[in-house]
């Protein structure tokens, strides 16, 4: 089993909501909403083996951790008013 990759989702200066992984330069991908990008950061992270998907709010600050296992069906639920 390899070495466990965290993922960070958060509001990007400019305007898009950016997916990366944590500490690297570059985003892995940019999307117009939250949500868009929650899903392409918990896919990549199947994808990758599994791992931490860290979701970060508007005012920077962590909202949800969300381990992810590369066995498991990708699931997205949307609270109102929680993804934007």
């Amino acid at each position: 089993m390899g070495t466990r990759i965290n993922r960070v989702v958060y509001k990007e200066r400019y305007g898009g909501w950016v997916n990366k992984v944590e500490y690297a330069d570059e985003p892995s991908s940019v999307h117009y909403t939250q949500l868009a990008a929650i899903v392409s950061a918990k896919m990549m992270l199947r994808d990758q083996g599994g791992g931490t998907l860290i979701i970060r709010g508007l005012n920077g600050h962590i909202k949800e951790r969300i381990r992810i296992r590369p066995d498991r069906t990708i699931s997205v639920v949307r609270i109102k008013g929680e993804y934007r």
